[in-house]
């Protein structure tokens, strides 16, 4: 009969090959990273996690490490990894519904009421996935210490909706403009030749109606509204109207 520590030795034994195998494959080159593919919009801050990975070996712990640092992204929801080849492919879950807040120092995003600050590095791709607002460094620096004030967000947030759906508003600026000394969201809409601020807060529900009316004017004004100078328009919670530039 075995002696109870010979038994527990010899059932040890399976354990300890696995483990030591698994440490000799991570360090030895095995499943080496020669690349990676992060889809379309990899960030700057994703870039600098991911980088370091090339010539390590997929069986590392540094690949847990790496998801882990990339899920503390404000942006990014879950994230999966596959090595195929030499190539580790990460495939990211990007937060829904976000805007990105950028002035001309730093940046953030913005889901519900949650604020984090982001690299202003990170913008130009992030435009890609989500509407990105101008706005000044005073706004921005007082948002993210106090919150912004809630009419505010509504504007923006329908805004970004409208720009979500038409694909046509290119840039959104919350701040002065010429037209008037309040702060407003003027929108950018290049397609048409056209820009459009909203004057009143209840009129930001009417940003989809006031791109339909636009675009037909545009239509309509043939090659004046492509070759001529931009036009401006202030939209207020009962109509819409031409503004003349001062």
């Amino acid at each position: 009969m075995q002696r109870p520590e010979k038994r527990i030795a010899l059932l040890l034994v399976p354990g300890i090959l696995v483990i030591s195998l698994y440490m000799a494959v991570s360090y030895l080159p095995v499943l080496t990273i020669r690349r990676i593919d992060a889809g379309e919009y990899p960030t700057a801050s994703m870039e600098r996690i991911l980088l370091p990975m090339v010539g390590g070996s997929y069986l590392s712990a540094s690949r847990n490490a790496a998801a882990d640092d990339l899920i503390s992204l404000p942006y990014i929801d879950d994230i999966t990894m596959k090595y195929e080849k030499g190539t580790l492919f990460v495939d990211p879950a990007y937060r829904n519904d976000g805007i990105v807040l950028v002035s001309e120092s730093r940046a953030a995003i913005m889901f519900g009421d949650d604020i984090d600050a982001i690299r202003i590095e990170d913008v130009s791709k992030l435009r890609g996935i989500y509407p990105v607002v101008g706005i000044s460094d005073s706004y921005l620096e007082y948002g993210m210490l106090l919150g912004f004030p809630e009419i505010m967000v509504s504007v923006i947030r329908q805004g970004a909706d409208a720009s979500r759906s038409s694909r046509l508003i290119t840039w959104m600026e919350y701040g002065n403009n010429s037209y008037i000394s309040s702060p407003v969201l003027t929108l950018t809409i290049p397609d048409l030749n056209a820009s459009v601020s909203v004057m009143e807060t209840d009129a930001a529900s009417r940003i989809g109606e006031s791109l339909g009316i636009i675009a037909d004017e545009h239509m309509t004004g043939g090659s004046e509204a492509v070759l001529g100078s931009e036009s401006h328009y202030g939209l207020y919670s009962d109509r819409l109207v031409r503004m003349k530039r001062q």
